[in-house]
């Protein structure tokens, strides 16, 4: 069996938290929010060495900003801003199962967005593994 690059695995990973908008699923509902992804994802940013902060924009519904500090003058600014919630949907259990099928993976928000938030964080921890600073 093919082994999962680490940008599907951190994909995988995504899909398998949940991350629900509050305003699909019912008050208190342990499946709302962001923090789970914004904490997981800001643990990575801690191990691959990048300044990471967290805004809590409303209870349980932060906003992570990942930095890599230039290491010298700033010549140009790349800001990258996709969304962590998902949608609700009735059977999203069985969604937070990430699977592959067609050659794809597919599970709750693999493609909105939690696709992108996994390319563009594996992109900048690439970046900042070679050493070289923008």
């Amino acid at each position: 069996m093919k082994r999962a690059s680490p940008t599907a695995q951190l994909l995988r990973d995504l899909v398998a938290i949940p991350s629900v908008n509050p305003a699909f699923l019912p008050p208190g509902d342990p499946r709302t929010g962001e923090a789970r992804m914004a904490a997981f994802l800001q643990d990575l940013a801690d191990k691959a060495k990048l300044d990471s902060s967290l805004q809590e924009v409303a209870p349980g519904r932060p906003n992570l900003v990942v930095r890599l500090v230039p290491r010298g003058r700033v010549r140009r600014t790349v800001i990258l801003a996709p969304h962590l919630d998902t949608v609700g949907f009735p059977a999203l259990d069985e969604l937070l199962q990430p699977r592959i099928s067609g050659g794809r993976l597919r599970g709750r928000g693999a493609c909105d967005t939690k696709g992108c938030v996994a390319a563009m964080f594996s992109a900048l921890t690439a970046v900042a593994r070679t050493g070289r600073r923008p």
